[in-house]
């Protein structure tokens, strides 16, 4: 099992030098909307429940994000499984044409794939996966952005094309994401990203993908010890 460290500040650092203009949680998360509020502290079920049964986005993407960012979540995990496998006849009010909503499945798949990395057995890894391979190829940039991350996070060599793809692109609304998700990638090298820096156009591209490969090379150093 990999080693676990927390890299909200990481995270800030490298959203940052890629140029992300997305806001980056000082915690456990990923990076999220630059409109949404800056959310910290813990999140309980009924809480969670509630944003969701709103069918408020705003409120349960900032829900989300305080998942991501609690030290224990022992007790809020189970709700988030029972989202992805749509077991919501427990929460009065929560439909299913929400909660399938590709902008809300790609954040509960981005809580688990955490929860992975920190040896959560019963997490659905190859299905996680397989859904945030679809999702990349989104026309809604915040999902296929967020698609992107939770690849860069799973680390699974076959996802690197779509990374790769998503750089060269040097959309505005993936390339930040698709650079972070670059350098979390611990199947990912120098080579790639020696290759990489050559073909974008952008000079700004080119030393943003540089400055955080080498900004996340601790992280990789302690994330991506062999199994």
């Amino acid at each position: 099992m990999r080693a676990t460290l927390r890299f909200g500040c990481l995270l800030a650092a490298l959203a940052v030098a890629s140029g992300c203009e997305e806001r980056i949680e000082t915690s456990d998360a990923h990076s999220k909307q630059a409109a949404s509020p800056v959310t910290t502290g813990s999140v309980s079920r009924e809480e969670l429940i509630g944003d969701l049964r709103d069918r408020d986005f705003d409120a349960s993407i900032a829900a989300f994000n305080r998942v991501k960012g609690m030290t224990y979540q022992g007790e809020i995990l189970p709700t988030v499984v029972q989202l992805w496998n749509g077991k919501i006849e427990t929460m009065g009010g929560v439909t299913e044409e929400f909660v399938t909503k590709p902008r809300i499945r790609i954040e509960l798949a981005d809580i688990l794939i955490q929860s992975a990395s920190r040896g959560k057995s019963t997490v659905p890894i190859d299905e996680i996966a397989r859904f945030a391979r679809t999702a990349a190829t989104s026309s809604d940039e915040d999902v296929a952005g967020e698609a992107i991350l939770v690849l860069g996070e799973r680390g699974d060599a076959r996802d690197l094309p779509i990374i790769r793809e998503a750089i060269l692109s040097e959309k505005e609304g993936v390339f930040g994401k698709a650079v972070l998700a670059l350098a979390l990638h611990c199947s990912a090298d120098g080579k790639l990203v020696e290759e990489l820096v050559r073909q974008v156009k952008l000079p700004r591209d080119r030393e943003a993908i540089r400055t955080t490969w080498d900004t996340a090379k601790d992280h990789r150093g302690v994330m991506c010890l062999p199994s």
